[in-house]
């Protein structure tokens, strides 16, 4: 199976005001093999609130996939970094998916308490908490009704739903059956002094 095609569709967010770094992802979604598998989704304009903006394009997208009949979605925030092997690990973690009933899996983000923990039967994906892992997330169906349900569709309300949601990251580590892909094979500039020393100088897509 070709990497990534373990995930029914492929979204990128990117921001207006920053085609230049569009341009910079796209060629980092061409040396992983996948240009024309993502599609580019504009960030929904929200001067001021960036927060807001984040909340409603992400979900902008999980609603497009449900309307599509999507199985699932992999959402990719703009300026992701990407580990040079990723194609590889991907592939080899792919045939996992089916034996498990996940909702929400990172392919990024940093455990922000402790280890992560293995789930039996399964190499390389294990559950835990972490935070900063918005940039590369992938939906299954089992849990879009959910998060349409749970999180508003309009600016006022997402400003309200985050006086206690905190933030779309918080609320995406509450939801059952989350699982973290090990190596993780996407950060940000700022996420890679928390990767695997091991890893730092591989993060070259």
């Amino acid at each position: 199976m070709p990497a990534f095609d373990c995930f029914d569709e492929i979204r990128c967010i990117h921001r207006a005001n920053l085609p230049g770094v569009r341009t910079k992802m796209e060629a980092r979604f061409a040396k992983l093999g996948i240009a024309d598998r993502v599609r580019a989704h504009t960030a929904v304009s929200t001067p001021g609130n960036p927060a807001v903006s984040q909340v409603l394009s992400h979900r902008q997208l999980i609603a497009e996939a449900q309307a599509a009949g999507r199985h699932s979605v992999l959402v990719f925030e703009q300026d992701v970094l990407f580990l040079d092997r990723s194609c590889a690990v991907i592939q080899a973690a792919a045939g996992e998916l089916d034996r498990v009933e996940w909702r929400t899996c990172r392919l990024g983000g940093v455990p922000r308490t402790g280890e992560l923990l293995a789930r039996p039967g399964l190499t390389h994906w294990r559950t835990g908490d972490c935070f900063g892992f918005v940039h590369a997330l992938a939906h299954h169906q089992r849990v879009f009704e959910k998060i349409l349900a749970d999180v508003p569709a309009d600016f006022d309300g997402v400003h309200n739903w985050l006086q206690s949601a905190s933030s779309l990251e918080t609320y995406f580590a509450t939801l059952a059956d989350n699982i973290v892909l090990v190596p993780r094979i996407a950060t940000l500039a700022s996420l890679l002094p928390y990767e695997d020393p091991a890893d730092h100088a591989s993060f070259t897509i």
